[in-house]
C-alpha cells in the first residue's frame, strides 16, 4: 500500500478538484469538462479554481484571472477551461499537487467515470425530451379531435346552405307529372303526345338551359374579385370640411304651427349615487330643481358599489346643473365626454374608458 505524502507536501482539500485530477488520468479533458459542467454548480467550480491558485505558486501557472460570462460562453465554462489549462501546465512540469477529497463530500461526486457521466447526462436529457414530445403529441391529438368536430359542423352547415339555395330552383326532371286517364280520353291524349313529341323535347331542352342560367356559377379564382362594399369611401373629416363651406341659416320667425325646433342638448355623467335610489327619484329631483330632463339612462351594473347615469338636458341648463348646491351630498356630476380628443390624451398615463 502506497504511503500518503501529506507530511511532506501540502494537500488541497477539494472534491471537485480531486474529481478533475482523477478523471484526467483515464479520460480526455473534453469529457472531464462536460462532466463537470453537467454535474457541479458554478460556485463549486469557482471554489476549486481558487483552491488551486492559493496552493500553487503563481510562477508555475500565473496569476488567477477573474472571469465574466459572455453571450457565447458562460462564466463557469471560462473557469473550468482555466482549471484544465493550469493542470495541463502542472502535468508537463511534473508538479501536480496532492488533492484530498473530504469523506463528507464523496456522495456529491459522480459515481461514474467522466465518459459514463456524460452519457448518463445525455440519456437524462433524451428522456426529458421524450416526455415533452409525449405531452406535445397528446396536445396535438386533442386539438385534432376538436378540429375534426368543428370540420363536421362546417360541412353540415355548408350542406344545409347548398340544399336551401338549390331548393328554390326545381330540376327539369322534377316537374310534376300529368294525372293518368283511362278510356277514350287516354287514347286521345296518347295520340296528341305522339304528334307533339318533338315540340315537348325541344321545350324540355329549353327548360334545361333556362335552369342552367338560373344556377349561379362558381367564381373563377384567377379573376380579381370585385369589391362589394357599399361603404362611402369619403372620410367624415372631408365631409365636414366640405359642408362647412355651405351656407346655413337658423330660423328666427315665430312658430305658426306644429313645426318647432329643438334646443341644443348636453349630457351629464352623474355617478356615486346610492344604488338603492331608483332612477325615477333621480329624475324627479332634477326636474323639481328646474332642469328639463330629455332622457336618462343607467350605465352601471347591478354589482357596482355606486350607480352611474347618463342624463340628457338642454344646453342652456348646463351651468345650472353643474352647481354644487344643485345636487345632494356626495353625488358627483360632470359633463359627459363621448370620446377623448387627441389634444387631451396624456401619453404618460394609461387611461382606459372615458368614464368610471
Amino acid at each position: 500500500m502506497a504511503m500518503c505524502a501529506c507530511d511532506t507536501n501540502p494537500a488541497i482539500c477539494n472534491a471537485l478538484l480531486g474529481f478533475v485530477v482523477a478523471g484526467l488520468q483515464s479520460s480526455t479533458a473534453h469529457s472531464v469538462r462536460r462532466a463537470v459542467l453537467g454535474h457541479f454548480a458554478p460556485e463549486a467550480i469557482h471554489e476549486a479554481k481558487e483552491a488551486l491558485w492559493k496552493n500553487v505558486p503563481s510562477d508555475l501557472i500565473g496569476k488567477m484571472a477573474l472571469r465574466r460570462g459572455s453571450q457565447s460562453k458562460s462564466k463557469e465554462e471560462f473557469e473550468i477551461d482555466d482549471l484544465l489549462e493550469a493542470l495541463s501546465i502542472l502535468d508537463k512540469k511534473d508538479a501536480i499537487p496532492l488533492v484530498h477529497i473530504p469523506a463528507t463530500q464523496l456522495l456529491q461526486l459522480p459515481r461514474l467515470k467522466p465518459e459514463a457521466a456524460v452519457s448518463m447526462q445525455v440519456i437524462e436529457r433524451l428522456s426529458e425530451l421524450e416526455m415533452r414530445m409525449d405531452e406535445m403529441n397528446s396536445m396535438l391529438t386533442q386539438s385534432a379531435i376538436d378540429n375534426r368536430g368543428l370540420s363536421h359542423r362546417v360541412l353540415d352547415l355548408e350542406q344545409r346552405t347548398t340544399s336551401s339555395s338549390l331548393s328554390s330552383y326545381p330540376l327539369p326532371d322534377q316537374r310534376p307529372l300529368p294525372p293518368q286517364s283511362s278510356g277514350l280520353l287516354a287514347g286521345l291524349r296518347s295520340q296528341e303526345g305522339r304528334s307533339t313529341g318533338t315540340a315537348n323535347e325541344s321545350a324540355g331542352e329549353s327548360d334545361k338551359w333556362s335552369y342552367a342560367a338560373k344556377v349561379k356559377k362558381p367564381a373563377d379564382p384567377s379573376k380579381p374579385k370585385a369589391s362589394t362594399s357599399k361603404r362611402n369611401p369619403v372620410s367624415r373629416q372631408l365631409v365636414r370640411q366640405a359642408t362647412s363651406k355651405l351656407k346655413m341659416v337658423r330660423g328666427t320667425g315665430t312658430a305658426s304651427g306644429p313645426v318647432t325646433g329643438t334646443q341644443p342638448a348636453k349630457h351629464l355623467y352623474v355617478y356615486r349615487v346610492n344604488p338603492d335610489v331608483p332612477m325615477d327619484d333621480l329624475k324627479n329631483h332634477i326636474v323639481k330643481a328646474g332642469v328639463h330632463v330629455r332622457g336618462i339612462r343607467r350605465i352601471s351594473r347591478d354589482d357596482w358599489l355606486h350607480s352611474a347615469y347618463k342624463v340628457d338636458i338642454n344646453a342652456k341648463d348646463l351651468d345650472r346643473a353643474l352647481e354644487e348646491t344643485f345636487w345632494p351630498v356626495d353625488v358627483c356630476v360632470r359633463e359627459w365626454m363621448p370620446y377623448i380628443p387627441r389634444s387631451q390624451v396624456d401619453t404618460n398615463s394609461n387611461n382606459g374608458d372615458a368614464h368610471e
